[in-house]
């Protein structure tokens, strides 16, 4: 997990806009980190749309990314061309 300490430099700004701008991810999975538990604004949780104050300390907490399940599939392609540097297909 990866913990990141925000100060906050202007009044009225929105929380779930502050963790974005912070943890640079979207406004929306800024949301759902708020939803999960995993942002404090001086210690304590709040909603999405709090308002902040000039110098509150948000914490933002970035869950580890999961790993995904990928699995090569063998598909039929029908390839016209294929260099080093250039496949075709059609």
């Amino acid at each position: 997990m990866n913990k990141i300490d925000y100060q906050v430099c202007e009044s009225g700004v929105r929380l779930d806009v502050a963790v974005s701008t912070a943890a640079e991810v979207t406004r929306s999975y800024g949301a759902k980190l708020i939803e999960n538990g995993n942002v404090t604004v001086k210690g304590e949780f709040a909603s999405k749309n709090c308002k902040l104050k000039i110098g509150d300390i948000v914490t933002i907490t970035l869950p580890d990314p999961e790993p995904l399940a990928v699995a090569p599939q063998d598909i039929p392609l029908d390839i016209i061309y294929e260099d080093e540097d250039l496949l075709i297909v059609n």
